[in-house]
């Protein structure tokens, strides 16, 4: 079997088993549906550009290694389904010592969709989803009793830590290794910690 049909094969069964028609993919991705039908289609020589190419993977949740025949693993990274993502979400949440809020935050953003099957228009959309914050300070019936939340404020300087070294390293400015070692220093940093629940 060829690099292409390889593709086109797995391409079609994530498709299916994602249950997202081709015309909405196109949307998502930001190319024609006809640009998407070439890359399906065994008989054409057609293949996304590596930048489409991970837009499909990521909007279908398969890995691009996957998909190019690499690998015979689908999964993103480390093989994590959205299902396991939900389930540690939850955990968390469900964790009273983290203490995370949960809101609703608005942005305004540029979605490309389709424009009779062909070229992808930006429509600028308000878009609500639901973002997590670890409060550091408690606002339960307890708080009369010391509201500091430990756990959180060292989940937040460890994210504040993450956030700069990943913008660094996307930018070019902090090599691979480097940024490796930094990112593995701060969890190191937070292994000793254990969370103490405020329910006593």
């Amino acid at each position: 079997m060829s690099n292409k049909e390889i593709f086109a094969k797995r391409l079609s069964e994530a498709i299916a088993e994602c249950n997202i028609k081709q015309k909405s993919l196109a949307s998502q991705v930001g190319c024609s549906e006809g640009t998407l039908s070439k890359y399906l289609n065994m008989c054409t020589n057609e293949m996304p550009n590596a930048g489409l190419l991970c837009k499909i993977a990521n909007t279908l949740q398969v890995s691009t290694d996957w998909l190019l025949g690499l690998t015979d693993q689908k999964g993103l990274g480390n093989g994590y389904s959205l299902r396991d993502v939900a389930q540690f979400l939850m955990a968390c949440i469900d964790t009273p010592a983290l203490n995370i809020k949960l809101t609703e935050i608005t942005r305004k953003e540029c979605c490309y969709d389709s424009d009779d099957g062909y070229e992808p228009v930006c429509q600028e959309r308000e878009n609500t989803y639901t973002a997590l914050s670890f409060s550091e300070w408690y606002d339960g019936e307890e708080a009369y009793m010391g509201n500091y939340m430990p756990g959180a404020a060292r989940i937040n300087e460890f994210l504040r830590a993450y956030i700069k070294f990943r913008e660094l390293y996307q930018s070019g400015a902090l090599p691979s290794d480097l940024y490796k070692a930094a990112v593995s220093a701060a969890l190191d940093r937070l292994a000793t910690s254990r969370i103490i629940s405020v329910e006593g």
